[in-house]
């Protein structure tokens, strides 16, 4: 009830194609629902063997070097900047959005949920496989984490770095709203922090990176 999750269908339209010494790439769009578009890039290894969904608090340029070491692996890898992500309506007054969300009564963590979950419901239909969702960072990390939690089958695994151990660290160490304002959910530390969304996750689910 107090993220007001949005699930969304994902149709997607092939931008470009490249191609080098091992891999090929292909740059998408993704139209979900009628309301918003996700740019996605899928970077292949000859011989993937399974495929990772990587998004971070900072951008999906600055996941780089983990993108290298998931394809040096034979990992097939989605790079995606979800909303105010990165690409995606990444400027210094991006929370105002946030804001005008929540004022006509939806919110941007229901929103953000959603887009990663149906990304990872057309990945699995498109490479005929669950992905893997890893996420760096205690915003991504707890999108990451409601997104497999309201859809269970949309995620085949879950690896969340620096991820906070609960909401009331936001308050703990004074997080202001603009840096991370979809964790600033009216309602959510008193009925589902996130020790209680974990327990929602589907068993075996969730991997904790080591220390």
């Amino acid at each position: 009830k107090q993220i007001r999750y949005r699930p969304m269908d994902a149709s997607a339209s092939l931008l470009r194609e490249v191609s080098g010494h091992g891999w090929s790439g292909r740059a998408w769009r993704l139209q979900l629902d009628s309301d918003w578009q996700l740019p996605v890039v899928e970077l292949t290894p000859d011989g993937a063997h399974d495929t990772r969904i990587v998004f971070a608090d900072d951008g999906r340029k600055s996941t780089l070097p983990v993108i290298q070491s998931l394809l040096q692996h034979k990992s097939r890898v989605i790079a995606v900047d979800p909303l105010l992500f990165g690409e995606c309506f990444s400027t210094h007054y991006s929370y105002r959005f946030s804001l005008i969300i929540n004022c006509v009564g939806e919110r941007t963590i229901g929103i953000q949920a959603g887009q990663v979950a149906a990304l990872g419901n057309w990945a699995r239909d498109e490479f005929h496989q669950s992905a893997g969702l890893m996420t760096f960072g205690p915003r991504s990390s707890f999108v990451g984490l409601v997104a497999a939690a309201m859809e269970p089958e949309s995620i085949g695994s879950l690896r969340m770095h620096d991820a906070y151990p609960s909401l009331s660290t936001l308050i703990t160490h004074n997080i202001p709203y603009e840096e991370a304002p979809e964790m600033f959910c009216a309602g959510l530390l008193g009925t589902h922090d996130l020790p209680l969304i974990e327990q929602l996750l589907k068993p075996g689910i969730l991997i904790r990176p080591a220390p």
